[in-house]
């Protein structure tokens, strides 16, 4: 199901299945700032990546002596959230384990999503508990698609010197790092950039990235509060994802446990983890 907050001046709708962003838009001008079309390579506006993020070796992870096997991104994609709060221009969701879940993540948990609409910035805040008699391993994210055109580009706060992690053909983390800044703060989103998949960065310097045209005009501004940012696109397409990660997808060397994941967010019985960020829609 649909559901709408908005203020006087931005109206966003968010689909209870997979408590995804699925529209953004100016309330005066009607501009969507949300790439949702739909083609074969992706099929989503902006999906929550839990309980882990991209793809596991093999498909799969080990913990306490059992392997389970998990889909990349995890399994938010397609869950039905509660709708645990609405007003004007907040939305609260809410996600427990189920039996199904609980068949491939056997950890009891409480995944809590709001969104809050401040003047022109969404808020989006995210609440985990580990309700289990055990401490509990997950990843978290999200995976906003945004409008752009080829030689938009992306500006950071900071000249940045963090190589790019880059993935092999099967979607996992083989060492190889790429300089994409070479000292500078930008990157210019051509036909190449995304030739070899996407580009992630770990522990950037930079708080906020802001997308701009190609002539320099602001369009999103996103802020950078995670250890991780993945940025990817489907080259030739006019949209770019702009991706806070708490976590990372497996390197070709890791050994399949879970609890020795590069990037991996630990709880303890009944403790929490929160995070929020807030990306600001420019006119």
């Amino acid at each position: 199901m649909i559901y709408k907050i908005q203020n006087e001046m931005l109206i966003v709708e968010v689909d209870s299945c997979g408590a995804e962003w699925k529209s953004v838009t100016d309330k005066k001008s009607q501009k969507e700032y949300l790439w949702n079309k739909k083609i074969d390579a992706w099929q989503y506006c902006a999906p929550i990546l839990f309980p882990v993020i991209g793809r596991l070796k093999n498909d799969s992870y080990q913990w306490d002596g059992e392997f389970y096997s998990m889909p990349k991104h995890g399994f938010c994609f397609d869950l039905p959230f509660e709708v645990h709060q609405q007003k004007k221009n907040k939305i609260t969701f809410v996600l427990s384990e189920t039996l199904e879940t609980f068949a491939i993540y056997p950890f009891r948990f409480q995944l809590v999503i709001s969104y809050t609409l401040k003047e022109r910035s969404l808020v989006t805040s995210f609440i985990v508990t580990n309700q289990s008699e055990y401490e509990m391993y997950f990843s978290l994210g999200t995976h906003p698609s945004f409008c752009c055109n080829q030689w938009d580009k992306l500006e950071f706060e900071y000249p940045e010197t963090i190589p790019a992690y880059r993935m092999n053909d099967e979607y996992l983390l083989d060492g190889r790092r790429d300089e994409i800044f070479n000292g500078g703060n930008e990157i210019i989103l051509d036909s190449k950039v995304f030739q070899d998949g996407a580009l992630i960065f770990p522990n950037l310097r930079s708080k906020f990235v802001i997308l701009k045209s190609a002539y320099g005009k602001p369009r999103i501004q996103m802020e950078l509060c995670a250890p991780y940012l993945g940025i990817w696109s489907i080259p030739g397409e006019d949209y770019i994802c702009i991706e806070p990660w708490f976590g990372i997808d497996d390197f070709t060397t890791h050994n399949g446990k879970i609890e020795e994941k590069r990037g991996i967010c630990t709880l303890k019985p009944q403790e929490e983890f929160s995070y929020d960020y807030l990306v600001t829609f420019y006119e």
